[in-house]
C-alpha cells in the first residue's frame, strides 16, 4: 500500500504542475465559449447576488478572511495527526465474517495468508506449461 500512496502523490503533483503551467496556453489555443447573458454579472439571480456579496466581503475584510483561513489550517493540522490507517481485513469485514474465519484457518494450519514468491533459475525449463 505504500507504493500506491507514493505513486498517487507523484500523479497529483504532476497534475498540479501541468495544470498550473499549461492551462493558460490551453485556453489560448482553445478559447472557452462566450458566457451566456443569463450567467453574466448583470444577472440578478440568487446565486449571483450571493457570490457578489461574498466577493465584496472578501475584498473588504481581508484580515478576517486570513484569520479564518489560518484557523482552518490549524484545525486541519491538529486533526490530521489523529488519522490512523487501518488496513486489516478484520477491521473492515468484522471478526465474525466468513472471510476472516477462512483467513484465521489458513493462519493456523498453513502459517499465514501472505503471498509467497519463489524465484528459480533453470536452463532446461523454457515452457511453464511443461
Amino acid at each position: 500500500m505504500t507504493e500506491f500512496g507514493f505513486f498517487s502523490t507523484i500523479g497529483i503533483f504532476f497534475a498540479f504542475v501541468l495544470a498550473t503551467f499549461l492551462l493558460g496556453s490551453f485556453f489560448t489555443i482553445f478559447p472557452p465559449p462566450k458566457i451566456h447573458k443569463k450567467f453574466s454579472q448583470e444577472s440578478n439571480d440568487v446565486v449571483t447576488r450571493l457570490l457578489r456579496l461574498l466577493s465584496q466581503l472578501i475584498l473588504k475584510e481581508k484580515k478576517i478572511v486570513l484569520i479564518a483561513i489560518l484557523i482552518i489550517i490549524i484545525i486541519s493540522v491538529a486533526f490530521s495527526t489523529r488519522v490512523k490507517t487501518e488496513s486489516s481485513i478484520e477491521s473492515r469485514m468484522g471478526a465474525g465474517s466468513e472471510i476472516v474465519k477462512i483467513m484465521n484457518y489458513f493462519n493456523e494450519k498453513f502459517g499465514g495468508t501472505d503471498f509467497l514468491y519463489v524465484y528459480t533459475e533453470a536452463n532446461n525449463v523454457k515452457n511453464p506449461y511443461v
